[in-house]
């Protein structure tokens, strides 16, 4: 990720940490609410779905592997599908504007194929860029922001994203992994210490629906600070 010299500065995890922490916080109540449920249903029931596929036929099989990989794949489309509402909301939220929990809602259920096409392109993008993942996986995270908040088509919003990206991947890869780093390892170690196999999905789905909220607020605070701030206040953004 050799990105060229820019004279902005994202922030550091420290000053993102407190607003990434308050997933619950939109104005939208209610919506924040009804967002992380149904997350953590879908969370729930893939698990289920995969503790009974592997529990009907153990063994990392051909068969269960393509049924598995078919289960993560819906499971993980649905919950970003969702997650775009929550994204719409608080980025609307980060730029001073309430918008109602319908209107968050329609803003996405009204261009469904785009989303899922974005979503749909950006995993096929990832998944077979092998060495490249970690650059191509930046240079387009942006991509839903650019549909649901200008309301820009596929293409055009991964070129925006590209444009976007250029000479902040390696900020954004810092972020992220002190993300990773403060708040995945710790819960990953914590779910691998329950040996109940029912307890695990249950656990693991809760706090992944929680995690996963406050990835998207990650997310939409870097969108915020390179799409909206100049460089004059970029430093002082999140004091």
């Amino acid at each position: 990720m050799n990105d060229k010299q820019t004279t902005k500065r994202l922030g550091n995890i420290g000053a993102y940490l407190p607003r990434i922490l308050k997933f619950y916080d939109l104005k939208s109540e209610r919506l924040a609410q009804a967002i992380f449920l149904l997350i953590f249903a879908i969370q729930l029931a893939g698990n289920f779905i995969g503790v009974r596929v592997m529990g009907e036929n153990p063994g990392y099989t051909p068969n269960n592997l393509i049924k598995m990989s078919a289960i993560t794949g819906g499971m993980l489309l649905a919950v970003n599908f969702i997650s775009s509402i929550y994204l719409y909301a608080y980025i609307n939220q980060l730029k001073g504007r309430y918008c109602s929990a319908k209107e968050c809602v329609w803003a996405v259920l009204k261009r469904p194929f785009t989303v899922v096409g974005a979503l749909v392109l950006y995993g096929i993008l990832t998944t077979t860029s092998f060495a490249f993942f970690l650059v191509v996986y930046f240079m387009f995270l942006f991509t839903l922001c650019y549909i649901v908040d200008k309301k820009m088509g596929v293409a055009q919003a991964f070129s925006a994203s590209k444009r976007l990206t250029t000479g902040y991947k390696m900020q954004m890869f810092v972020l992220v992994t002190a993300f990773k780093f403060l708040i995945d390892m710790p819960i990953l170690l914590m779910v691998m210490s329950i040996n109940n196999t029912l307890a695990v999905s249950f656990i693991s789905s809760f706090i992944t629906a929680i995690v996963h909220l406050m990835y998207q607020r990650l997310v939409a605070l870097m969108y915020f600070e390179l799409e909206y701030r100049d460089v004059d206040t970029m430093d002082q953004t999140l004091m």
